[in-house]
């Protein structure tokens, strides 16, 4: 019970402090086109650093309610149709900044005939976006690979055997990698690895955390490989078609390709 109180309160509070915080960002914005409109640019560098920051603070409270509405369990599915070659472009648009920032190289390998899924897009993308800005942030002049495939399973499903398609999307870096005794609470909310080669980096400790539960309402799950100073590989599967009559969770579960 205090647990669910506490995911509650958090749900709130992020509800209270994100509609002051869009003032303040609406109010910077109209004083940066004020301040170009008058020729105030000495000012202009310090307006954008505000914007930067406050966006940057919106994030994180976006991640707190998103997490604390999972955990609560009032996070909606909005499942609709897409094409996973769309949803690939969508998230390296966002993504390629980064790592050409750390000079990455970042190759994308998919087969053609991909083809579609029926999944809630906007949490496929969140999750993935996560995932590939972690590879960006922890890898600087290397390469990270980001592979796409598809595979048929079957199962057997009260005594008759269907088959499922999967998508499976694999993250390897060459990025500092992960200490070993750091892997089991790598999902965790609110946990960073106190380790003197990742503290550097900074973060919140809610992205792993908010991508694998995202994971998870989609009836799939996240694993990770990785060797400290040799790179990470993240692995995200999820059916190709949504659990829609039962707990995505628990579909993910009882079948074979988990």
């Amino acid at each position: 019970m205090r647990c669910w109180v506490w995911w509650e309160f958090l749900a709130n509070m992020s509800h209270e402090l994100r509609t002051p915080l869009a003032a303040i960002i609406g109010y910077n914005e109209l004083m940066q086109d004020l301040a170009a409109e008058y020729d105030l640019t000495p000012i202009l560098p310090y307006l954008k650093k505000v914007d930067m920051t406050a966006h940057q603070l919106l994030a994180i409270i976006s991640d707190i309610l998103d997490l604390s509405k999972v955990e609560a369990g009032r996070m909606e599915l909005l499942p609709e149709r897409a094409h996973i070659s769309v949803i690939i472009n969508h998230v390296l648009t966002n993504v390629q900044p980064l790592a050409d920032k750390n000079n990455n190289i970042l190759s994308v390998n998919y087969p053609t005939d991909i083809g579609e899924l029926y999944t809630d897009v906007a949490k496929l993308k969140q999750i993935l976006i996560n995932l590939l800005s972690n590879a960006a942030k922890f890898t600087q002049n290397g390469r990270i690979t980001f592979t796409i495939t598809r595979e048929t399973k079957s199962f057997n499903n009260d005594n008759n055997q269907t088959q499922n398609d999967w998508i499976i999307f694999e993250i390897a870096d060459t990025g500092i990698g992960i200490p070993e005794n750091a892997l089991p609470k790598l999902f965790r909310p609110f946990v960073q690895i106190n380790d003197s080669t990742t503290r550097p980096y900074g973060g919140t400790g809610l992205g792993l955390a908010i991508s694998q539960r995202f994971a998870y309402l989609l009836g799939g799950n996240i694993t990770v490989q990785s060797t400290l100073g040799k790179g990470s590989t993240f692995t995200l599967i999820i059916p190709a078609q949504i659990p829609i009559e039962e707990s995505p969770a628990k579909s993910y579960e009882e079948n074979p390709a988990a």
